[in-house]
């Protein structure tokens, strides 16, 4: 019995999904998992799981609109499900979604889609994003299972299309590994509060607005706290990366481009801070708050779920250096009693999304199908 797995790259499987292909393989061990995406250096990793996996090398870009290539990607996905005949076909990211429900027109076959993010459509909302986005929401009737992680983005997709309301089911994000990103207790060292951004190095992840509040901050309070950006530039952005530059120069802030021990900068923080602009559910803040530090991040969707406002973070009235920098004066002024309350809330909160949790839900979805 053939699952095929598609995504853009591997690193999104690594990072989300891996626990879920150990899980599919014990409840199915009669299975193989084909996981088609694109080569990034993480199938290595993926590869060492089980001798039951079979990676094939997807020729895809996320935001290549070129047609030729598009073309390209399109018939590879068609070739990958004539060839391997799947029982099931599970689609992560958006351009995976798109093409898979085109050729279910034609050619049958189960289908479960994730849309884990609204992404660029609703945050820049231009006639070009809104128009494509009102063709993908129809498209997507065609798959057999939506699968959302918050209600908001839920409501919206029935708005725009009723007929996908009854495939439409919430997984509350790809859920938090407990042991990896256990409790540790929090400590005010010095009398310096750490404040860490994890995230893409995009606009969309507020990343310019964090660089503006440090620099402020660091103009009225020396040596009160500490700075640091964890992530990575897109390649193919040059204009915002230079942007990003000069600020980053400005505000001395240390930047991390990679690490694969994020429980280790996360446990030596005091807060992690994500002003981004929308999410589908934030795995970087799930992680913070199981390891029980509190948060500053925006008051929009795959956020503010995990957030109550002064009582294990701050949620910002809106996305700005002027909001936030507001959440870091608050924030200085914890002593140890009170951030210890608010690491023990968020760690509370986090217990609802573990990894077991999500991962039983997803693989009663794949039993349906399966069986």
């Amino acid at each position: 019995m053939n699952i095929i797995i598609f995504s853009n790259d591997f690193f999104n499987i690594y990072n989300f999904r891996y626990s879920l292909l150990i899980k599919i393989l014990e409840k199915y061990p009669k299975s193989q998992i084909i996981i088609a995406a694109k080569f990034d250096g993480y199938q290595n990793l993926i590869k060492a799981i089980s001798h039951k996996i079979k990676l094939i090398d997807l020729k895809i870009e996320s935001r290549d609109y070129n047609l030729l290539k598009n073309i390209i990607t399109l018939t590879s996905i068609f070739k990958c499900l004539v060839k391997f005949r799947p029982k099931l076909v599970i689609s992560y990211t958006i351009k995976p979604n798109f093409y898979l429900c085109i050729i279910k027109f034609f050619y049958k076959f189960n289908l479960i889609i994730n849309i884990t993010g609204l992404g660029d459509v609703f945050i820049n909302k231009n006639k070009k994003n809104i128009r494509i986005f009102s063709i993908y929401a129809k498209i997507i009737s065609n798959a057999n299972t939506i699968v959302r992680q918050n209600k908001y983005d839920k409501n919206l997709l029935i708005k725009l299309n009723q007929s996908v309301k009854q495939k439409l089911q919430i997984i509350r994000g790809s859920g938090v590994n407990t042991n990896k990103f256990r409790k540790r207790r929090i400590l005010i060292n010095n009398e310096k509060i750490v404040f860490t951004f994890i995230g893409r190095i995009i606009k969309e992840k507020g990343i310019i607005e964090f660089l503006n509040a440090a620099i402020k901050f660091n103009r009225i309070y020396r040596n009160k706290a500490k700075f640091l950006i964890l992530g990575s530039l897109y390649k193919n952005n040059s204009l915002f990366n230079e942007k990003f530059k000069r600020y980053l120069k400005i505000s001395k802030i240390s930047h991390i481009t990679n690490s694969n021990k994020i429980n280790k900068f996360i446990e030596n923080s005091h807060f992690i801070v994500l002003p981004s602009y929308r999410e589908g559910l934030s795995k970087v803040l799930l992680e913070a708050i199981s390891i029980g530090r509190p948060l500053i991040t925006s008051n929009v969707p795959g956020c503010s779920e995990l957030v109550i406002d002064r009582v294990n973070g701050y949620l910002l009235k809106k996305i700005s250096s002027e909001e936030i920098l507001k959440a870091f004066k608050k924030s200085i002024l914890l002593n140890q009693f009170k951030l210890s309350i608010m690491s023990n809330k968020s760690n509370l909160i986090s217990r609802k999304y573990t990894e077991e949790k999500v991962n039983y839900s997803y693989t009663l979805l794949i039993e349906k199908y399966i069986n």
